[in-house]
């Protein structure tokens, strides 16, 4: 059956080709959507898009993938007109989430249509039309559909971590409490540095660190302990690589070198033993995991009334931290491992962080007009 598109007749040209309906592909249907790649690329070609996307992106993809197919099923489409897709169809598809979505989220669909058209070695056809309807769509968001910031964790939470976790008789707890340290002032992922698993013998050392994995760099005059660097076996944005993470012995209860040796004399690890592991109440060695280790430090939290955080609060309050402090953008940007600017969405407490950078450079311009005169 031909389709019709009454409103914009006139951007859709696409030739209506007569099919028999006994034989129309069902878009939906097809569970493992197996479109191939671009069979007029060079098989090298083909070969190397074939590996250009993370297993784990993938699959978040697919499920965007798979509710675009179900969407162009249900208005007629047939696979060779959905890639690739022409610029009509995609204003369409993304039209269809106005007043319903985020424009964030509504980007992240497109943007997961993107890459499935570059992996399969197909030109991606949306233009300008297509960022002004996203950009309707963003303004026409429901107001339901906009969530509070993510909250970062603080320095008075990281104190009432260690004042709770500190002087406990528990492996567990000295392990969330070094732990703790190095995702905030590292600015970690805590899927880089804890596995999901808790059993050591499904522990894995090319994908998170061994004790060995951390060497205490030279101390600075006048200090005991000197900073860590952390080799991460893979990291998110190094998948496959090794990554480092410079860790600076902060001082009192966030001195995260003081506290990462006595989780490890305390829990009498070796040097092949995984970082984060611990020994149980009959001296079993377990390996702590992400979920266990925010039921730990979330359930400190809750006494003190806040609410529950996630796993990226680390990360994010770290961030915020260092900024506080007055560390230059730059240098938390590269500590972090950032890789764009995005982490600038990630600040909280804008206006102390810009005072500290503002007011510096008011003081430095200050002290050289004093030593000109």
């Amino acid at each position: 059956m031909p389709r019709h598109h009454s409103s914009v007749s006139g951007l859709w040209s696409t030739s209506q080709r007569s099919r028999n309906l006994t034989n129309r592909s069902r878009l939906s249907n097809d569970p493992v959507l197996s479109f191939t790649i671009n069979p007029a690329l060079p098989e090298s070609v083909r070969n190397a898009l074939a590996s250009s996307v993370k297993p784990k992106t993938h699959i978040c993809h697919q499920r965007a993938v798979k509710e675009f197919l179900t969407w162009a099923d249900s208005r007629g489409l047939y696979a060779d007109e959905v890639l690739p897709t022409p610029e009509s169809t995609l204003l369409e598809y993304a039209a269809t989430f106005t007043g319903q979505l985020a424009g964030g989220t509504v980007r992240a669909k497109i943007s997961a249509l993107k890459t499935w058209h570059s992996s399969h070695g197909h030109s991606w056809n949306g233009g300008d039309l297509l960022r002004k309807v996203l950009t309707g769509v963003e303004r026409k968001a429901p107001l339901s559909s906009r969530r509070p910031e993510r909250p970062g964790v603080s320095k008075d939470m990281m104190g009432y971590l260690h004042s709770s976790l500190s002087p406990s008789r528990r492996g567990l707890h000295h392990t969330s409490n070094a732990g703790s340290k190095l995702a905030f002032l590292g600015q970690m992922r805590l899927g880089e540095l804890l596995p999901r698993n808790s059993d050591p013998r499904l522990f894995d050392p090319s994908k998170h660190p061994r004790v060995k994995d951390v060497v205490e760099l030279p101390p600075l005059q006048d200090n005991k302990y000197g900073a860590l660097d952390v080799r991460l076996p893979q990291s998110k944005t190094s998948e496959g690589r090794s990554d480092h993470v410079h860790v600076s012995p902060f001082p009192n209860t966030l001195n995260a070198t003081k506290y990462l040796h006595k989780h490890v004399l305390f829990n009498k690890l070796s040097p092949n033993d995984p970082l984060m592991a611990y020994r149980d109440e009959h001296g079993n060695l377990k390996v702590l995991t992400k979920s266990l280790f925010l039921t730990v430090c979330n359930g400190v939290w809750s006494e003190h009334g806040y609410p529950r955080f996630s796993g990226h609060s680390f990360r994010i309050g770290g961030t915020t931290y260092l900024l506080q402090r007055g560390v230059d953008p730059e240098v938390v940007k590269r500590c972090g491992r950032w890789k764009s600017s995005a982490f600038a969405r990630y600040w909280r407490d804008l206006h102390t962080i810009a005072s500290i950078h503002i007011d510096r450079i008011h003081a430095r311009k200050d002290l050289h007009r004093r030593f000109r005169n």
